[in-house]
């Protein structure tokens, strides 16, 4: 589950609250402290994300100054849901998990992205361009984490806010894009009747192992599978030095605006406490 707000959607709902030029700059202020001390620190894969916890933190405070940190859990649940109550939350130090050895990681259960796109979705091709862009940086991901995964989920939410989630498990387990985007796009095609046009699109993956871990092949496995994990390895290193752009799928080229979305570096996953009942 990821934020469900960008970052112009969270400021334009901190200015439906608060209209004080005071507190806006503050609200400015505290999300350029705390951007700062996450980079600062070593958190810069999540700097955005404490960025809006900065942004968002008194969202409450002009309209109910006497109930300044009590309002805000509702203002947050009701514009982004269970995340915004983990924002509060960080925002506040409450802080669920268990006392850990500094420098342990928990383990990495599941890697997804979602990005609420520059328009409206309307047709089938305008949610496989966005289905790759979201599952290229899901593998990319797992790469870099040295896993692969077992099941792919695809979150839809359409543009009156309502969501659906479908999930199917691979043949195999793989960290290869073409095979999650393949799988997150007939998942969808399966099970959206488009009653609605889309507004945001998200892919997960989870029941992760490993690498290196021991897999059952199949009898007549695939040889061309080990050129295709060569070659996504390659144009990872190629993108990483050359910027993202520097190698395209063509299905990119047919919509150069909902192409121009980068979800891998414009969102974070979140520890997995804060995302519990």
């Amino acid at each position: 589950m990821q934020v469900t707000l960008t970052r112009e959607e969270a400021l334009k709902l901190l200015k439906t609250y608060n209209q004080e030029p005071f507190h806006i700059q503050h609200a400015l202020t505290v999300e350029g402290v705390m951007r700062w001390y996450a980079n600062d620190l070593g958190y810069g894969e999540d700097a955005d994300y404490w960025a809006m916890v900065g942004l968002l933190h008194d969202v409450d405070f002009e309209n109910w100054p006497e109930e300044h940190c009590l309002k805000a859990p509702e203002l947050l649940r009701a514009a982004m849901g269970k995340c915004g109550v983990m924002i509060w939350q960080y925002a506040n130090g409450l802080e669920r998990s268990p006392v850990a050895v500094y420098g342990t990681h928990v383990p990495v259960k599941s890697v997804g992205n979602s990005t609420t796109t520059p328009r409206d979705l309307t047709t089938d091709d305008d949610v496989r361009i966005t289905l790759y862009l979201l599952s290229e940086s899901v593998a990319e991901r797992l790469q870099e984490q040295g896993m692969r995964a077992q099941v792919v989920s695809v979150s839809v939410r359409s543009n009156d806010l309502q969501t659906v989630g479908f999930q199917m498990r691979l043949n195999r387990k793989s960290n290869l894009s073409a095979d999650i985007a393949k799988c997150a796009y007939l998942l969808f095609r399966r099970n959206y009747r488009w009653s609605k046009p889309i507004r945001s699109l998200g892919v997960c993956a989870s029941d992760l192992s490993l690498v290196e871990e021991p897999e059952q092949l199949a009898f007549f496995d695939d040889p061309a599978r080990d050129r295709m994990e060569s070659l996504e390895s390659t144009i990872v290193g190629l993108r990483q030095k050359f910027g993202r752009n520097c190698v395209r799928r063509g299905l990119q080229l047919v919509d150069r605006a909902l192409s121009a979305v980068d979800p891998k570096d414009d969102h974070t996953i979140h520890p997995e406490p804060w995302l519990r009942n």
